[in-house]
């Protein structure tokens, strides 16, 4: 069904495949019982491959789910249901994004300010030091790589996220206004 769940989105381009499948997931964790906008959107989706213009389409569709009870409320009340698991699941996204900074960078952070205190002590001492102060240099330079590449790929990861998200949510926002129109 994963798939099935993928394919209602696809024509939205650009979307991140590792963004998407969280996200196709937690619909699909909350999908509720029966014909309701998931259900429509894959007939929606079936029938728009027909090359059936969208008017037609959503009519048609609406027509063959009215028959399986579902109503214009409640393919509306769906849809929102299905916008606030994304949202709820874009505030998970954010406190388990916000563990990472503080597991992967602040904690670097804290060491790399605790290794040039004591490259600064180390300098004191001079001579016989003078080895131990290039170690932590280099700890230092590899710790700020470190840094560098986790921010780059938390903002990469966070900027994927929150692109698929807000087409997502777009698209649904598109199918309630259309829907709210057509039907």
């Amino acid at each position: 069904m994963t798939d099935d769940l993928k394919k209602i989105f696809d024509n939205i381009n650009g979307l991140d495949e590792r963004s998407m499948s969280f996200l196709i997931k937690a619909l699909q964790k909350n999908n509720i019982e029966g014909f309701d906008y998931i259900e429509f959107k894959q007939s929606l989706k079936k029938l728009k491959s027909l090359s059936i213009e969208n008017e037609t389409a959503v009519n048609s569709a609406f027509a063959t789910a009215s028959t399986m009870g579902l109503s214009k409320e409640k393919l509306i009340s769906s849809a929102k249901h299905y916008k606030k698991v994304l949202i709820d699941e874009k505030k998970e996204f954010e406190k388990a994004m916000q563990n990472q900074i503080n597991q992967r960078i602040s904690v670097k952070k804290q060491q790399s300010e605790k290794l040039a205190s004591k490259v600064e002590e180390l300098k004191e001492k001079v001579v016989e030091i003078n080895q131990k102060i290039s170690q932590y240099k280099e700890r230092i330079d590899t710790t700020t790589k470190d840094i560098e590449n986790a921010e780059s790929r938390i903002t990469e990861t966070k900027s994927k996220f929150e692109n698929t998200h807000k087409q997502i949510l777009q698209e649904i926002s598109d199918d309630i206004d259309n829907y709210s129109k057509t039907l």
